[in-house]
């Protein structure tokens, strides 16, 4: 893995070999690690597609796949601590026509279970149907054929298409869309300058997020996302 940008940076042996050894197996990688005195190392590898001859660089654009979920997760405190929602609030009370699994369970199912893999339903319900590329709202349907595992908050039971549910609720009680809510709440404070999202409608709530690249050193608050290239997996 070459340096793409070097700073005053003590990554150490170990961390640069742990890395490259990643890499060996991957068409292109981008990494970057941030250090608590402000400064930065970012190494690339590879090409951005294989065969193509095109050289990941530093400022090579990255989906995040499920870390998006955790900036859902925070858009969602977000609009609890501004009064738009409460996380113990039924679903249907939130997003009225929402109909997820199949009897009484779907009822109890709230924000709180979304957002925390409990929701009760079979883990990866219509996952495949995110890999085919369908399109969002026949997936949302297809939820009220879901089957429980256990009822909702007694199990770990990780989902994609119902989790993007999250970005419906911030929707409807914002009143302004997702991507708008994310950008207007706190894209100033992470690592990344946003170059585009999905363009699938509100995956950006579960695997197809905002794409971005590190920012200057300079301009850091945070730690810096940095992933390779996502492939889904059966867990």
């Amino acid at each position: 893995m070459s340096a793409a940008v070097s700073f005053a940076c003590p990554t150490g042996p170990f961390v640069r070999s742990e890395i490259e050894s990643r890499t060996e197996a991957l068409p292109g990688a981008a990494a970057t690690i941030v250090c608590s005195n402000g400064s930065s190392w970012t190494g690339v590898y590879g090409e951005a597609t294989l065969g193509s001859g095109r050289l990941i660089a530093a400022d090579s654009v990255f989906q995040i796949a499920s870390v998006s979920k955790t900036f859902a997760g925070v858009a969602l405190a977000l609009a609890q601590s501004e009064g738009l929602l409460q996380l113990d609030e039924p679903l249907y009370q939130t997003l009225p026509t929402a109909r997820i699994g199949q009897g009484v369970s779907g009822k109890a199912i709230n924000l709180m279970h979304l957002v925390s893999q409990s929701s009760g339903l079979l883990p990866h319900s219509y996952t495949n149907f995110i890999e085919e590329r369908s399109d969002y709202d026949s997936m949302i349907k297809k939820l009220q054929h879901a089957p429980f595992i256990c009822r909702p908050g007694a199990c770990y039971s990780y989902q994609n298409v119902a989790f993007s549910l999250i970005g419906d609720a911030i929707e409807r009680r914002s009143e302004i869309t997702y991507q708008a809510f994310v950008e207007k709440k706190f894209s100033h404070h992470w690592a990344c300058k946003m170059l585009g999202w999905a363009r699938r409608r509100h995956l950006a709530a579960s695997w197809f997020p905002l794409m971005c690249v590190p920012r200057p050193v300079g301009e850091l608050f945070g730690p810096t996302i940095s992933t390779t290239k996502y492939s889904p997996q059966r867990v």
